[in-house]
């Protein structure tokens, strides 16, 4: 595959290209590579820490979100759905959040790994909540869930302040709910 970025002459719409620039000699090394990982389904980093790497979720980390949400006590503060038994159902419905929460928003739920060796232990992110009707506007919230082995360790404080410094500084996000 190749990655496409349109070049807009004017302020016209090309709502078939995924990405459009109006200025392309302020587009960063970071932005190219970006587009150039959309268009070939690869995960973007999110953020790094001392102990964790936080990126965009894959297909191949389904079995472990199985493991992680299975666990007792797990995913009482990480937010959307829960994961249920049919795995081909929802290895369609993570591509699906992947070109739409990913593509669309620029954010979401991400898995949290190891930065030593790449081992997943646990998902993270920012997630839009159902509106209600008292709601004048839907806030982010961040969420969670961390293997068990790994809790009680500092990791979900970690990974949470990353992803808030990512939501305000790079995501330009004016609020999240916790």
């Amino acid at each position: 595959r190749i990655a496409v970025a349109a070049v807009l002459p004017s302020q016209d719409d090309l709502f078939f290209v995924p990405y459009a620039v109006s200025e392309p000699e302020q587009l960063e090394e970071r932005e190219c590579l970006r587009i150039w990982q959309r268009a070939n389904d690869l995960p973007w980093e999110i953020a790094r820490t001392k102990r964790c790497l936080i990126r965009e979720s894959i297909l191949s980390d389904l079995d472990d979100f199985y493991r992680i949400y299975g666990e007792p006590g797990n995913g009482q503060f990480c937010i959307g759905e829960r994961l249920g038994a049919d795995h081909a159902l929802e290895a369609d419905k993570l591509a699906a959040y992947r070109k739409q929460m990913y593509g669309f928003y620029g954010y979401g739920l991400w898995t949290v790994c190891l930065a030593e060796n790449g081992r997943v232990i646990g998902r993270a992110g920012i997630g839009l909540p159902q509106a209600s009707e008292q709601q004048s506007a839907v806030i982010p919230e961040l969420g969670y869930a961390i293997d068990r082995a790994f809790r009680r360790q500092g990791y979900a404080e970690e990974v949470c302040r990353a992803i808030l410094r990512a939501a305000f500084e790079e995501l330009g996000l004016p609020q999240v709910a916790g």
